[in-house]
Order: C-alpha cells, then sequence, then structure tokens
C-alpha cells in the first residue's frame, strides 16, 4: 500500500508543476448515480447504471449517462466484462453532444482483514456526435484503470450484523488514444474519498467527494472539478441456491 501511494504522488507531481505555469479551468458538479447488479449464475452478473450530473451546485445539467454490462467470474475473485454506455453532454440546457461507448474491462476483487479492495482495468471505444453541426468526433479509445479501497469503521447495527459504516478511498487514471489525440493523453485523474453505507446484503449507499484533474484539446488549458457524488449500488442474485456470493464486494461503476 506505501508503495502504491508514493506511485501515485511520484505520479502527480508533473500535474501539480504544470498547472502553475498554465490556465486551469475550475468547476464543480453533482453527480447522482444509481447501479444495479443482478447475478444470474454462478458466474454471470448482469450490471446497469444511470447517472445525471449538474454543475454550479444543481444549477445546470452537466450530462447523463445510461449503461449496460456483462461480467463473467473466470475465478471467484476476477471477472472479464463487457458493455455498452451512452452519454450525452448539455451546454447551458441544450444537449450539444452524444456518446455511444462500447468497452471491456478486467476486475479483481480482493478482502484482505476486512478490506475490500477492487482494481480495474477498462477499455472503451468512443464515438462522438456533436448535434449543432451534426459532426462526428474523431474515433478515439479510451484506457481507465481504477484501484478502489473499502474500509470497514464500524457496524450500524447489533441485530442486523451487514449494516457497516465503509471509508472509500479510490483513484482513477483515464488515458485517451487515438491518431488525433495530442494534447489531451491524460483525460483525467480521478481521486474519491467519502462514507458507504451498508444498508442491507441488497444496498449500498455512498456520498463521496472527487477531486478531478486533467487535460483539455488545447495546449497547456488544463480542467480541475470537484465533484459531490451520491451513488445507490442495489445488488439481487436470481439463483435459486442459498449460496455465499464469493464476490461480495460493491465497486463504483463509472
Amino acid at each position: 500500500m506505501k508503495s502504491f501511494i508514493g506511485l501515485l504522488f511520484i505520479l502527480s507531481l508533473p500535474l501539480f508543476g504544470l498547472a502553475q505555469h498554465t490556465k486551469t479551468v475550475r468547476n464543480n458538479q453533482q453527480w447522482v448515480q444509481n447501479y444495479v447488479s443482478l447475478r444470474v449464475s454462478e458466474r454471470i452478473h448482469v450490471l446497469t447504471d444511470a447517472s445525471f450530473r449538474t454543475r454550479d451546485w444543481f444549477q445546470h445539467p452537466a450530462s447523463y449517462l445510461v449503461r449496460a454490462g456483462v461480467t463473467y467470474n473466470v475465478h471467484p475473485r476476477w471477472k472479464l466484462g463487457v458493455g455498452f454506455a451512452h452519454t450525452g453532454t448539455f451546454v447551458d440546457s441544450d444537449i450539444y453532444k452524444l456518446e455511444y461507448r462500447p468497452y471491456q474491462d478486467v476486475i479483481s476483487q480482493h478482502v484482505f482483514s476486512n478490506v475490500e479492495i477492487t482494481n480495474r482495468l477498462r477499455i472503451e471505444e468512443r464515438i462522438q456526435r456533436v448535434l449543432f453541426n451534426d459532426s462526428l468526433v474523431p474515433f478515439s479509445a479510451r484506457i481507465r484503470l481504477r484501484f478502489q479501497v473499502a474500509a470497514p469503521v464500524f457496524s450500524l447495527s447489533k441485530t442486523h450484523p451487514e449494516r457497516k459504516l465503509f471509508i472509500i478511498l479510490a483513484d482513477e487514471f483515464l488515458l485517451n488514444a487515438g491518431n488525433t489525440i495530442k494534447y489531451n493523453i491524460l483525460d483525467q485523474n480521478r481521486m474519491m474519498i467519502g462514507p458507504s453505507f451498508r444498508v442491507s446484503d441488497h444496498l449500498d449507499i455512498a456520498l463521496l467527494y472527487s477531486y478531478q484533474f486533467g487535460t483539455t484539446t488545447k495546449p497547456n488549458v488544463f480542467k480541475q472539478d470537484h465533484v459531490l457524488w451520491l451513488t445507490l449500488s442495489h445488488k439481487f442474485d436470481l439463483r435459486k441456491k442459498d449460496k455465499e456470493d464469493p464476490s461480495s464486494i460493491r465497486t463504483l461503476g463509472e
């Protein structure tokens, strides 16, 4: 863990150094996201989620997202997944850009001393359409590498041991790839922290703060976002047998 924190610090140093000598555009956003995980067999999960995002403290819509996917357990702690996402981005109150985003990912989930650790590598193919001039943005891909730790703090009920308070700590690097990518290879670095309440075996509620820093399509112009993120994570199991789910960890799908 110390080595991982040290690596993140070293990777972040160039960004902070550049930010001191370039323009940084600062914003705040508020996200509400609902996740549903449906286990249909010993190895297969169906995943869906939807999100709506605002900026300037709920004054203006920023974007929406809907997504669906399937994961396959190749091992109790390893999954392979595929899916598809659709997003819309607003300017003022109008949608100006739509995006269609198939993806593939590899997920590992482990528990050490009751601390839940999740790592994910996701590759997204991005097809974007600008509505005001009906044009397509050149095709690009995005590589996402996320590390997440969920540490239990205390139990919320003596009669319901599943009710617990966790602290979530996560970091995700998003890298752009494509022939037209010049100045925004680092799309974003997202750092997240906040409490997560395990209300039951079927529901987690988390309220996270996310600091996001990244590049733009313009040289020497960076973006910085402070995000308040409310998530609801639902989990259902359709198997007939009453078995413990070896993949019980809740993860942030975005």
